[in-house]
């Protein structure tokens, strides 16, 4: 089963980049990509708790397919991403690679 480029045969592939921390919100902006659609995200994590607020205000189909709306299991692993990331920088330890948000992620994750 291949991964790479753009589109993933299965599962979705999510790419976010950090647009700016202030003393509440931790915010990402990127797209997840599904075998037929592409779709625009906003993450704002809550730096205090950790969760997640997932916008997707656009999405694109691929060729000739119909874009559905993300699928709700997808939308939730794009917020344990965001989990992932404010554990890594708000409880993780610097000298255990903590202590900074990610500038940029990829993820993947196979079909449920």
């Amino acid at each position: 089963m291949a991964i790479a480029g753009t589109f993933p045969e299965q599962g979705v592939r999510v790419a976010l980049e950090l647009r700016g921390v202030d003393d509440t919100t931790a915010r990402y902006d990127g797209e997840a990509f599904t075998p037929h659609a592409r779709y625009t995200l906003s993450l704002a994590i809550d730096v205090g708790t950790g969760k997640g607020t997932l916008e997707i205000p656009r999405s694109e189909p691929r060729e000739h397919a119909e874009v559905a709306p993300l699928e709700p299991a997808d939308a939730a692993f794009v917020k344990q991403l965001g989990m992932q990331l404010w554990r890594q920088a708000r409880v993780t330890p610097a000298e255990q690679g903590g202590g900074v948000w990610a500038r940029r992620v990829q993820r993947w994750r196979g079909p449920k």
